[in-house]
């Protein structure tokens, strides 16, 4: 038996020495931490406010006065050598770099901005150097020593939001200059004011550079402060609730909508998981009665928060969202340029060399791409993505999702543009890795992990393909924006794969027919009598479209893989339902960037959200609302809430899409959902799933009766393929008398309203009698003839005579009236195949006075090209007639819509029009072996469907909204055809790998 010798109380007192002093050391350098932090983000700039105190150095500047560096500004300095000095000698704990992809992620970043930095020392330079410096500073000191960082943060947002508010109230600065207060006014144009209530109104904020920084600070500190709500006393809580209140107010008074959102995503997140824990239900109460006071207290000012939303035509708001779009499509322009960026922070540079105002690009992912290139880019996404849960276990973390969202919209929080926010990044990326659960193993990022991570993006990003390349290869050849996530997944991928040393997993049922297809369309665009080298492109997104397949296929089969990538898909289809209802609201400069231009069935205008075309958004949505349903049926708390509104607006853009093909479709996938639910009724989930798809498939139909109600036009899609229907008239009228030059007259014409619809009066498009002037060797004059509008309805079938105004050309001679009637905005009848009335029309002697004609046009435009839009009997009856001439291979893949014309009678033809008709596209563009391929291939798919839906299994709900989306697919390709568009052929492929996965799974 051994004996433990004591210690006198001097020899403990000794022993204990050390270890107290290292605790008044550590303890001494979190506070330093803090109060460093605390002053460096409670002021606007190094050279402002207390920085300036005790000047060392001061220089002249161009704004007529002094700027100094004081005593203060040697804390960061003074901080890192304690720091250093203390890991040296006084440190207990290992030194962690964290986990590894986000450390890579940064270190990438950091790197590439440095090797881009020039040689010779500058303000710039030193500025860039300290950004990079003080993101590691605080992303380190945060995960390697875990400071106590509430109490300090809640401070920052007091002092803060309490000076924000006392701004907005008094609608003016608070005299703080000393602090680093901008001196910023009402009466300044720009975006630090709001327009409302016929005046502008002064946005809080506070002691920092700009309201929307102000407002991005705030968002994510009260998201990161919302977890201690749970943690906390009664006492201190409501201290806490007072505190996060005020908070709460000066994020609004910020007006800042990129915040705003951000908040709102990042607090609706981190709320909902809380709710999953009963003990946490208390915190969310709290928040709840924070909230309600404040929206109380912001009642009378609600109009000016609304107006950043609702009034987006004024002057100020539509000069700043232009200036958004305009940098948004030159970053674009440079990246595509200069693919390895520009180096930072050149970007305003070279952006103004080519438009004198442009600004920077308010999205971080652009500006990466820009100034850093492709590398940038990459690592950028890896920092997002990682910190949004979607590597390895890594959950996601609410206020990197409040980051990630505000960085859609603005740079605030881009951490190379200044010192705050590279320390604010670097802090808040240290917080994920100090408040998210311990990191295993599994949070090690790999190779396969990394190509998991970029299918994933594919998943979600597909839907959203801007009309601009991104990419210029030479002059022949560019890659949109999804194309080039594509072929960065597909690159991943493959250096995966030779990492792992391995062939890649291929479905065995899949293999021979998509193998034979895509042969069989390399052989007919190598054999087309016609446009050969579109149908070698046309055939080399085919190709790309099967290695999607081959990718997904192999990445899915890990479940987890497998299940984040129908979460991905179903997520695109909430954001484009999104975008839909915000178009639809008329917030049409949100969805500019992905189309040409909007479409219309007479002055219907079709939603299309982010896609090109409204049928096109109706056959993505009809594949991926199934997805939707099922992840709602299985969700629970704040994310059911979330996914419920986001259904919501994926079926009213569905329904505002107009497209009859797509309702019929979506109605089938439901129902077929449904049934596989109720025939499953013992089965986990079964019950709910059966229920939300009811509910689905009832709120879809209401959706539509109530288009239909409030707009009867939308009835009419339903009666007519085309809108040529809507267009038709019958004229009759006596014989022109003769006039003199530039006289007009009224002359009697008659008109019988023979189309399907009847002309209205008082609308925004309304309809009028009017002509087309040509002199007498048919030579056009004035093709915008005078108008004659209606003066009252009148309907299909009715008879109506107008007193036509008639103004003669200023020269004598013969001429001929062209009588066509016009709907403002829309449309002239004849551009519809209506027929017109021509009339010859002599005119003689001198001129009337031309002052009274004075407001008559001097040239005329050119008339529009009338090119006619075929039925689907047409078209159909053309695709029949190419596979008699050119039966085995076809005309070319993708050729069709280049030669239906000349098998139609049609000089002229939208060469943008494919067949309508899924099959007999493949049949007139590849023949009938192209077509027999296409449909081995298909019956292959069907035949895993049919396999899926009877297997058992937890996946068994995303397998049947697969399934049931696959079948949506395939029937409205007996009305239209969708494989020539990126987004919709990216969808089909991603859902035969996912189902061709889980079938392979299942039968293991």
């Amino acid at each position: 038996m051994s004996v433990t010798p004591s210690l006198s109380p001097n020899e403990t007192q000794l022993a204990a020495a050390p270890v107290m002093g290292r605790v008044s050391g550590r303890r001494l350098l979190h506070g330093g931490f803090l109060l460093w932090v605390l002053l460096v983000l409670c002021t606007t700039s190094w050279r402002d406010g207390i920085w300036t105190w005790g000047p060392v150095v001061a220089w002249p500047t161009a704004e007529a006065h002094r700027a100094a560096i004081g005593i203060l500004s040697a804390f960061p300095l003074c901080f890192g050598v304690s720091w250093a000095l203390w890991r040296w000698r006084g440190a207990t704990t290992p030194w962690q770099w964290g986990p590894t992809w986000l450390s890579a992620a940064l270190a990438l970043l950091s790197a590439r901005l440095l090797l881009g930095l020039p040689l010779t020392p500058s303000w710039i330079t030193l500025t860039q150097l300290l950004g990079v410096a003080l993101l590691w500073l605080g992303y380190l000191f945060v995960i390697n020593e875990r400071p106590a960082w509430r109490g300090p943060l809640l401070v920052l947002i007091v002092v803060q939001s309490l000076i924000a508010i006392g701004q907005f109230l008094l609608q003016a600065p608070l005299g703080l200059s000393a602090f680093g207060e901008m001196s910023f006014t009402s009466s300044m144009e720009g975006a630090s004011v709001v327009a409302a209530r016929g005046s502008h109104w002064l946005r809080g904020y506070g002691l920092t550079p700009h309201p929307n920084y102000l407002g991005a600070l705030l968002a994510v500190s009260l998201v990161l402060l919302l977890p201690s709500f749970a943690t906390l006393r009664a006492g201190r809580r409501w201290l806490f609730t007072v505190g996060w209140l005020i908070g709460l107010l000066g994020l609004f008074v910020t007006f800042s909508r990129a915040a705003l959102l951000g908040f709102a995503a990042g607090a609706l997140w981190q709320l909902a998981a809380q709710w999953r824990v009963r003990p946490d239900r208390r915190a969310v109460a709290y928040v709840g009665f924070s909230l309600l006071i404040a929206l109380l207290l912001l009642f009378p000012y609600r109009d000016l928060a609304l107006s950043r939303i609702t009034t987006l035509e004024s002057p100020t708001e539509a000069l700043s969202l232009n200036q958004r779009l305009q940098d948004l499509r030159l970053a674009s322009q440079i990246f595509s340029e200069q693919p390895w960026g520009v180096n930072s922070p050149n970007y305003v540079d070279v952006a103004q060399e080519r438009v004198a105002e442009a600004e920077v690009v308010h999205n971080a992912l652009l500006l990466a791409l820009a100034e850093l290139g492709v590398v940038g880019g990459l690592a950028w996404l890896l920092l997002m993505g990682g910190g949004l849960g979607l590597i390895g276990a890594q959950r996601l973390f609410p206020p990197w999702l409040t980051v990630a969202v505000v960085t859609l919209f603005d740079v605030t929080f881009w951490p190379f543009g200044s010192a705050r926010p590279a320390l604010i990044f670097g802090i808040v990326a240290g917080l994920m890795v100090v408040e998210s659960p311990t990191p295993t193993e599994e949070n090690r990022l790999t190779l396969p992990r990394l190509a998991c991570l970029a299918l994933l993006l594919v998943a979600f990003a597909f839907p959203f393909e801007a009309v601009q390349p991104l990419l210029h290869l030479g002059t022949w050849l560019s890659f949109s924006t999804v194309e080039i996530v594509v072929y960065t997944a597909l690159a991943l991928w493959l250096v995966s794969l030779v990492g792992q040393r391995r062939w890649p997993a291929a479905p065995a049922a899949l293999r021979a027919p998509l193998l034979l297809w895509l042969t069989v369309l390399l052989i007919a665009a190598l054999a087309a009598p016609l446009e050969r080298t579109m149908a070698l492109k046309f055939w080399s997104r085919m190709v790309t479209g099967g290695l999607v397949l081959l990718m997904a296929f192999d990445l899915t089969q890990e479940a987890r893989c497998w299940r984040r990538s129908v979460q991905m898909l179903a997520l695109a289809a909430l954001v484009v339902g999104l975008f839909g209802v915000a178009e639809a609201l008329g917030w049409a400069a949100l969805v500019a960037p992905f189309k040409a231009q909007a479409a219309q069935v007479g002055e219907l205008v079709r939603i299309s959200s982010t896609l090109d075309y409204p049928t096109v958004a109706a056959m993505l949505l009809e594949m991926t609302i199934p997805l939707l349903v099922v992840w709602l049926a299985q969700a629970r708390g704040g994310l059911r809430i979330a996914l419920a509104a986001g259904l919501l607006a994926a079926l009213v853009t569905l329904v505002l899409t107009l497209s009859r093909a797509g309702l019929v479709g979506s109605v089938l996938a439901l129902l077929l959902l449904m049934g596989v639910a109720w025939r499953r009724q013992g089965a986990a989930d079964a019950q709910p799933l059966r229920w939300w798809s009811g509910v689905t498939l009832v709120l879809l139909l209401l959706l539509t009766m109530a288009n239909f109600v409030s707009n009867p036009l939308t009835r009419m899609r339903l009666r007519s393929e085309t809108e040529q229907a809507w267009y038709q008239v019958e004229y009759r009228a006596a014989p022109l008398p003769t006039m003199q030059p530039n006289e007009r007259r009224r002359v009697p014409v008659q008109l019988r309203n023979v189309s399907v619809r009847g002309w209205d009066t008082g609308r925004t498009t309304p309809f009028a009698l009017a002509y087309h002037l040509y002199d007498e060797a048919g030579t056009l004059v004035d093709y915008e003839g005078r108008r004659t509008f209606l003066d009252q309805a009148v309907p299909a079938g009715e008879v109506i005579e107008l007193m036509a105004l008639l103004q003669a050309p200023a020269k004598a001679g013969d001429y001929v009236v062209e009588w066509d009637m016009v709907q403002e905005g829309v449309a002239w009848f004849s551009w519809k195949e209506a027929a017109t009335l021509r009339q010859p029309l002599t005119i003689v002697g001198e001129s009337v006075d031309e002052s009274a004609v004075s407001d008559v046009e001097a040239g005329s435009p050119p008339p529009l090209l009338r090119i006619p839009t075929p039925t689907r009997s047409t078209l159909w009856g053309a695709a029949v007639a190419m596979s008699r001439d050119y039966p085995l291979l076809g005309v070319g893949p993708g050729n069709f819509r280049l030669a239906y014309g000349r098998y139609s009678d049609m000089p002229l033809w939208d060469r943008n029009i494919h067949a309508n008709n899924l099959y007999l596209e493949w049949l007139a563009g590849s023949g009938v072996v192209g077509l027999l391929a296409f449909l081995w291939l298909s019956w292959r798919i069907a035949a895993m469907g049919w396999r899926t839906l009877h297997m058992p299994g937890p996946a068994w709900p995303w397998q049947s909204a697969i399934v049931a989306g696959l079948a949506a697919w395939y029937l409205h390709g007996l009305l239209d055809y969708f494989y020539a568009f990126t987004p919709t052929y990216l969808a089909f492929f991603l859902l035969v790998a996912l189902l061709a996965s889980a079938d392979d799974r299942n039968r293991m």
